[in-house]
């Protein structure tokens, strides 16, 4: 594959001397590598049986009433993960074939952090680098929260299609015969990406940003960035068209917050500093992640950025504002809308894009001896603090919290019950190490959330005997003391406090 474009030489180096690229035969093995890689890093989600949440009721639903599943998805504008959600949950077989659903996660992940070392490779990269800097690519917070959720099943294609979208674009920019048609297949990727899930489409912008600040991009940045942010925006554009085009046709579904366009541009911009921006700047870290090694972080990443760009300063401050920018373009679907939450699973690309800034400004200051060091101790520490993370936050809560569920069915009243009144946990995980959790993915208690209880007695009770009918569960949270009413007939109490903390 060609790296210096026919109209582009580079006279003009932005980051250190320049190594040869090329794709060859390693190239390919490293996408069994870094598959083999992921399943490795996230073995507990294949190892430990357990639903996550929003699992239980996709899975039932999926088998039950499929059109539901494309219709809320639709209305979120998702329709491809419509078709795609309901299809793999089918062929889950249950609670207990969920583990292949995650090992095809997986699967997805692995090809997505490949597409993620092409796109370095293409940017004149060496191997060893591009390796490791697609492995940490693998293990952000965003990717462990979709190693670890069931649900997140069509994701990592969503990433892939924007990864691709992003090379494309960057391939018929290098020459002019073939710029049309890399924009106009660049733009139905986006799409594609986009009708799937938003936030991976938003790999689309850090990708861009590993052939943006290549070698000899000084005075082509802006044309360049100027095609991206075009290819961009009319996929993501006609994406738009597509959410309300399924709002228009299920109006009553969605939440205003999540339907509607922020009309607080100045609150927005200050949450976005405060939360999202803070967490991404974290990298690895989903603990109590905090704004001093967040600002540790950005500080590195201008100061490294600077001293490795061989420019004019004029042309150095045209840079860092490019990388700026890129930051809210990575979040633009959640910047946009009237909803002011932000979740891990939402941050992969403003996390892609730290990563990429932090090896720019690494290169920036070091050789490349001791750029490859890093890289490597840091893909140690991170495999070690995911592993933990998604298993400890993740897998055994989950795990510990179905078990002693299933445990109730084992009361013979339970069992033979026509309807279960619940008294639901609290939000926070007593199976887990850390008495703390964030959003609503790590260390969370499932059945605290309205929509799982009455999905997941029903997959429990069709475990031992697929035909047994549906039973209605009445819920009550935040219930103080025993239980002391009177009971109609048939109907048994099944008091799940317990698996909360207090």
């Amino acid at each position: 594959m060609s790296t210096v474009s026919p109209v582009e030489q580079p006279s003009d180096e932005l980051i250190g001397p320049r190594e040869a690229a090329g794709l060859d035969q390693r190239d390919l093995a490293a996408l069994p590598v870094l598959i083999a890689a992921v399943m490795l890093v996230y073995w507990v989600v294949l190892a430990i049986p357990y639903a996550y949440l929003d699992d239980y009721f996709w899975l039932e639903v999926s088998v039950s009433h499929p059109t539901v599943v494309y219709d809320d998805q639709a209305v979120q504008g998702r329709p491809l993960n419509g078709y795609i959600l309901p299809w793999v949950f089918r062929h889950a077989h249950g609670l207990s074939g969920l583990w292949r659903v995650r090992a095809l996660t997986l699967a997805g992940i692995g090809g997505m952090g490949w597409m993620f070392y092409l796109a370095l490779r293409r940017a004149e990269c060496d191997q060893r680098q591009a390796g490791l800097l697609a492995l940490l690519a693998c293990m952000v917070p965003a990717m462990q929260v979709y190693a670890a959720w069931a649900t997140s099943v069509a994701n990592p294609l969503s990433g892939i299609l924007a990864c691709a979208a992003a090379l494309v674009c960057g391939w018929g920019l290098d020459d002019p015969r073939r710029r049309w048609p890399g924009f106009v297949a660049a733009v139905v990727m986006v799409l594609g990406s986009a009708t799937i899930y938003q936030p991976t489409a938003m790999v689309f912008w850090p990708v861009a940003a590993v052939d943006l600040f290549r070698r000899h991009r000084g005075r082509n940045l802006l044309p360049r960035f100027a095609a991206y942010l075009i290819v961009g925006m009319i996929g993501l554009g006609l994406a738009f068209g597509v959410f309300k085009y399924g709002l228009s046709h299920h109006p009553e579904r969605p939440s205003i917050e999540r339907s509607g366009v922020t009309h607080d541009p100045m609150g927005k911009i200050s949450w976005f500093f405060q939360h999202p921006l803070v967490d991404s700047l974290n990298l690895f870290n989903m603990i109590r992640p905090v704004p001093i090694p967040a600002a540790i972080v950005g500080a590195f990443i201008v100061i490294g950025f600077w001293r490795g760009c061989l420019e004019t300063p004029g042309r150095k401050w045209i840079a860092l504002a490019v990388a700026a920018l890129l930051f809210p373009l990575a979040y633009l679907p959640n910047l946009a809308a009237q909803e002011s939450w932000s979740s891990y699973r939402s941050q992969i690309g403003m996390e892609w894009l730290a990563l990429v800034l932090a090896w720019l400004a690494l290169r920036g200051l070091l050789g490349a001896r001791a750029v490859h060091r890093i890289l490597l101790i840091m893909a140690v520490i991170a495999t070690a603090l995911v592993s933990f993370q998604v298993g400890c936050l993740f897998a055994f809560p989950q795990a510990m919290e179905m078990r002693a569920f299933k445990a109730k069915f084992d009361r013979p009243d339970v069992a033979a019950a026509k309807q279960i009144i619940l008294l639901q946990p609290g939000g926070t995980s007593a199976f887990s190490p850390l008495n703390y959790s964030r959003y609503d993915e790590f260390n969370r208690t499932s059945l605290q959330r309205d929509w799982v209880p009455q999905s997941e007695v029903n997959l429990i009770r069709r475990q031992e005997d697929p035909k047994l009918p549906r039973i209605p569960v009445e819920l009550r949270g935040n219930f103080i003391g025993p239980w002391t009413e009177p009971l109609p007939p048939g109907t048994v109490v099944v008091d799940m406090r317990f698996v909360a903390r207090p």
